[in-house]
């Protein structure tokens, strides 16, 4: 059941992820997250959503690689678009927290596609084939 929200879980992290990023400096959610690292930040949040991209885009279609670079292209988009415009909102554009998006949707694609192979392994027991006795 929940395989099949992820898409809509995506999109609702999307959604976070866009106002959160534009929310003036001086709000009490930016000053809290301050505590941490500006480009940790950066780098978690692409990463999930990398991460739930990848695994929504598996399970709704099957994988190929024109989808995967469709959908590396789309999020780089994103990050593009969420940088450029923040400084509508009071808030400041760097090239390096773009670089830290960046690896941040490589890692969430390369996680969501290692981590079901890796499950795969540890669960899947192979069957003897000879007859005891």
């Amino acid at each position: 059941m929940l395989v099949r929200l992820l898409p809509l879980i995506t999109v609702g992290y999307a959604c976070v992820l866009v106002i959160a990023t534009h929310l003036p400096p001086s709000n009490a959610v930016v000053v809290a997250a301050a505590k941490a690292p500006d480009k940790f930040w950066h780098f978690f949040a692409y990463a999930l959503l990398g991460f739930l991209t990848y695994a929504s885009d598996t399970v709704l279609r099957p994988r190929a690689a024109y989808r995967f670079l469709l959908l590396g292209a789309g999020l780089i988009l994103f990050a593009i678009c969420d940088e450029l415009t923040q400084p509508i909102f009071g808030r400041g554009t760097d090239l390096w927290d773009f670089i830290y998006d960046l690896r941040g949707i490589l890692t969430g694609f390369a996680a969501a596609y290692c981590l079901p192979r890796i499950l795969k392994r540890l669960v899947w027991r192979p069957q003897s084939t000879s007859a005891d006795g």
